[in-house]
């Protein structure tokens, strides 16, 4: 079972899972909501549930700064019903989680060693999350991901943004610094389903090979879709910027995921090709 199915990553995910296993159930969180405990417990039963993959999550990170209590309620109380209903029947639970469980202070990318240390509301309930499903799953297996994009998800993703601005401005403003490691929802997905292949447990780190900055994914995008007139202008933040703060420096160490599942991933330059080119014929 997919939770979270409506969802950027949860769709892809469901969606190429059901080509190997056609029993898979993909459950919006209309159809199955994870702060609904008993329900879920009803549901993994009736079903006879033996992998839960955890693709629920409220991933608005301004959002979560202006409501804690609420992050909180989906991102750790919400995964931990999902862990809890899970072991009832004996299921394997998949959790995702980001990098913003860190701080961007490191000055390298973080492995799964690394110490969470969260800026913002939203890390600080995927951190209490990941805890919570671990605590009470030692077999679990917690993905760690970023900068997702590509697929089709309840608001536009970072490539969206940009190329809807470009439709009406040859000047586009982003915010400069945070740097990270940009992930297709796509190879997140290939991924998950290879590690699941190799009986993988524990934290594991996926994302596409390479990093760079806002501005420079933002000059990529724009490449990629041909749109070499618009220019990507460099902005500082500044001390009154609005919403939750982000790690100026998030990328992530995926050897552990080579070491695992055997796969290299690919370059997120490859990996957004695709997906504008895909965004273009749509």
């Amino acid at each position: 079972m997919v939770l979270g199915s409506e969802g950027r990553a949860g769709r892809v995910i469901s969606t190429l899972l059901a080509e190997i296993a056609p029993q898979c159930i993909a459950a919006t969180r209309v159809e199955l909501d994870i702060t609904d405990y008993f329900n879920l417990c009803w549901e993994f039963e009736r079903l006879k549930t033996d992998l839960v993959i955890n693709a629920a999550a409220w991933t608005d990170v301004d959002g979560c700064e202006a409501d804690p209590g609420r992050a909180l309620a989906i991102n750790a109380t919400g995964a931990l019903n999902v862990a809890r209903a899970a072991a009832v029947c004996g299921a394997q639970v998949v959790h995702l989680s980001t990098d913003y469980v860190f701080d961007g202070l490191k000055g390298e990318p973080y492995s799964e060693e690394d110490e969470p240390a969260p800026l913002s509301a939203y890390g600080r309930s995927k951190v209490a999350g990941e805890l919570a499903v671990l605590a009470d799953q030692r077999d679990a297996l917690i993905i760690r991901t970023a900068w997702l994009f590509g697929g089709v998800g309840r608001r536009p993703d970072f490539v969206d943004r940009i190329l809807a601005a470009a439709q009406t401005t040859d000047v586009i403003p982003v915010i400069a610094g945070q740097r990270g490691s940009p992930t297709a929802v796509r190879d997140l997905a290939e991924s998950l389903i290879a590690l699941l292949f190799a009986g993988a447990r524990g934290l594991v780190h996926v994302a596409c090979a390479g990093d760079t900055d806002r501005v420079g994914l933002a000059t990529a995008i724009l490449e990629e879709a041909g749109l070499s007139s618009v220019r990507v202008v460099p902005v500082p933040a500044g001390p009154d910027h609005a919403g939750a703060p982000r790690p100026e420096d998030s990328r992530l160490n995926v050897a552990r995921l080579e070491a695992l599942a055997g796969i290299r991933p690919r370059p997120w330059r490859e990996a957004l090709r695709e997906v504008v080119a895909e965004r273009r014929l749509s």
